[in-house]
């Protein structure tokens, strides 16, 4: 079998926990994917590839240096308005503290 391309990670399997995983090293920074099939773990080394390291989750954009063009203030805002206002417990100084903040 011949050799892989440099610069295109490597995909192994991991009979104990039935799945692959797949390593890059990326400027020093090492990442690793995992999927439930060859293909999938694939897809998810080559987004890696692409981005310049760790995808961001679907709904954040990735920027040309990987980052999130979020930010701080709007996922405090998006946190305070998902999380906190649907925890039937949390005192309202809890809040207070977090739009305070």
């Amino acid at each position: 079998m011949p050799r892989a391309t440099k610069g295109t990670g490597s995909i192994s399997h991991d009979p104990k926990n039935n799945r692959y995983h797949g390593q890059i090293t990326i400027s020093g920074q090492r990442y690793k994917v995992y999927g439930k099939t060859k293909t999938e773990t694939r897809t998810k080394l080559n987004a890696v590839i692409a981005a310049g390291g760790k995808p961001q989750p679907e709904g954040h954009p990735v920027t040309a240096t990987g980052a999130s063009v979020q930010t701080v203030t709007e996922l405090v805002t998006e946190w305070i308005a998902k999380d906190l206002s649907t925890r039937s417990k949390t005192s309202p100084s809890t809040v207070q503290r977090a739009e305070y903040a």
